[in-house]
Parts: C-alpha cells; sequence; structure tokens
C-alpha cells in the first residue's frame, strides 16, 4: 500500500525525481519510482554493512549520494557501480549563527559555574556515538583539572543513556559531567565550550564538527568514517583512536594546556568550513546532480572521488 501512495503522488504532482533522504524509505522509494517512470537517488548519511545495502537495494538507484568519501569506498566495496557514486560533502547555513552569545548568560541559563572549564559534545545518544569514552576521559582528566565540566548534548536511546547514567555514578564524576538533553539550537551552547568532542565509534560525517568549527571552536574526534575529511589532524583540531578514552583525555588536556595553539586551530577550522562546507555549495552541486539525472547534462563518468 506505501507504494501505492507514494506512486500516486509522484505521478498527481507531476514530480520528476525522487530523492530519497533516509534509507528506511529506499525500498519503497526504489519501487515507486519505478512504477512512475521517474529517476531515484538515494542520500547516504551512515555506513551499512553488504547485508544493508542489499536490502535498501541501493545498488538499483540512479545515484547515491555519500556525504564522504570513506562512505563513497564502503558503498563500491559493497558493490555499489562507482559511476553511480556521487560525492557530496553536507554543509551548514554560516548566516544563521549569532556572531556574538553572551556567555554569562547562557551559562546561568544552564547552571554553568563561570569558573568551569567546558568540554562538550553534541549528538543523539546512541552507542556509535562513543559517550562511554568520553565520559571515562573526564575522569582522567578531573583529577588535574577539578574545575572541568562536560556537556552532552542530545536525546535519544533510553537504554543507552541509563548505561551513561550509571558509569557516571560508578565513575564518581557527577560532578563534572552533565546531560543538557535534546536542543532545538545548539549554538549557544557550543559558544561556551572551550573544546568540543566528537567520540563516535563510527560517523558518516560529522555535522555537529562543522557546528563547534564554524564557532572558532577547537575540536577533538576520533579518526573514524568521514570525521579526517572534516578534522585536518593538527591544523584544525586533534585525531585519535576510537575506544581509546585516555588518548581522548590526552588531546583534551593538550588543547586546555595550550590556548594559544587551540585557538589557532578553532580560527584555521572556521575558515575550513567557510572554504568547503557551505550551505550555498551543498545546494549547488544537488542542483547540479538533479539535472544530471534528469539528462539535462551528461551523466559523468570516471573516478567518483573527483565529482566534489
Amino acid at each position: 500500500p506505501a507504494i501505492y501512495r507514494l506512486f500516486r503522488i509522484l505521478v498527481s504532482h507531476k514530480i520528476d525525481v525522487l530523492h530519497i533522504n533516509d534509507l528506511w524509505w529506499a525500498p519503497i522509494g526504489l519501487a515507486a519510482s519505478r512504477l512512475a517512470g521517474i529517476p531515484c537517488i538515494t542520500h547516504v548519511r551512515a555506513d551499512y554493512t553488504p547485508r544493508h545495502i542489499r536490502h535498501y537495494r541501493l545498488k538499483a538507484c540512479q545515484i547515491c549520494i555519500p556525504v564522504s568519501k570513506a562512505l563513497g569506498q564502503s558503498l563500491e566495496r559493497s558493490g555499489v557501480d562507482p559511476a553511480r557514486i556521487r560525492l557530496l560533502y553536507s554543509g551548514i547555513d554560516l548566516s544563521r549563527i549569532a556572531e556574538n552569545h553572551d556567555s554569562a548568560a547562557i551559562k546561568a541559563q544552564y547552571q554553568i559555574d563561570p569558573g568551569r572549564i567546558v568540554i562538550g559534545s553534541v549528538g543523539n545518544l546512541q552507542a556509535v556515538k562513543g559517550y562511554e569514552f568520553l565520559i571515562r576521559a573526564i575522569a582522567h582528566i578531573k583529577t588535574a583539572l577539578p574545575s572541568i565540566l562536560c556537556v552532552i548534548v542530545g536525546g535519544g536511546d533510553r537504554p543507552y543513556a541509563k548505561t551513561l547514567y550509571a558509569l557516571v555514578r560508578e565513575l564518581d564524576v557527577s560532578d563534572h559531567v552533565v546531560f543538557a538533553g535534546f536542543c532545538d539550537d545548539v549554538y549557544p551552547l557550543l559558544s561556551v565550550m572551550d573544546v568540543f568532542v566528537l567520540a563516535s565509534i563510527s560517523e558518516g560525517f560529522g555535522i555537529a564538527l562543522l557546528e563547534a568549527m564554524a564557532l572558532n571552536k577547537p575540536v577533538v574526534a576520533t579518526s573514524v568514517g568521514g570525521i579526517p575529511e572534516v578534522v585536518i589532524h593538527g591544523e584544525t583540531g586533534l585525531l585519535v583512536n576510537e575506544k581509546d578514552s585516555l588518548a581522548l583525555a590526552r588531546a583534551i588536556s593538550h588543547l586546555l594546556a595550550n590556548r594559544e595553539q587551540a585557538a589557532a586551530m578553532g580560527k584555521r577550522g572556521r575558515e575550513r568550513v567557510e572554504a568547503c562546507f557551505s550551505i550555498k555549495a551543498s545546494i549547488a552541486r544537488l542542483e547540479s546532480l538533479y539535472e544530471e539525472v534528469l539528462g539535462q547534462t551528461p551523466m559523468k563518468t570516471g573516478v567518483w572521488t573527483d565529482h566534489i
């Protein structure tokens, strides 16, 4: 029934191309687009196993759009024709970011003591985000830096959240870790962070990194998935191996102990976002892909990683 409902929508509205943004809809979308006789393209924002690739029938899409080269390579290894892969980095709208935030007011709103050193992370509370390793890193740091405070922004998986709450109690870091919950506008909280951390075990791209870098924040992140395409190690931030809380602690401590270097990394991070990850560039690239799949421009051939 869902296939035919979508088919009727495609036909009645004279849709030219179907763009699937959530892989859960890929089998339905592909079937409906075939019935309607229109092309279908699919965004791929996370790393999927070959079994998932088969289940979601990605090999049947006219174009697969990974958000990083790492994801594109994963698709290719899983059997997706390289000629159907088009890289499209995610972008953020820099015009939506306030130039100045009232740090004192924001800290007061979230009951953060003005004297605390604030690090933080943004993302859904899911095991793939590796929050337990960040919490363990705080346990390593707190003795040398008793004023450290880690603010975790995001909602999500309640069972996983409960394991994190238990870990905080077990490691005796209740005074050093705050769960801020889901937040519509993350920029105010990002603005009061001294260092942003992304401890993911797997990550397709890492849009939260762009948001932090756009605010000139130095970042520490794990070297997984598309993250090394966002963060240049030693220039815009520091990269460490995943599942290594001690390495996270050392990287965070290094940036906090070397504020001038951290500030320079933050500045270069902002410049990188402006140069490579603006929403305008992403929109223009997507428009060109629509034109390509509709036959208004020739289908490109060659090495897909060149098509940025």
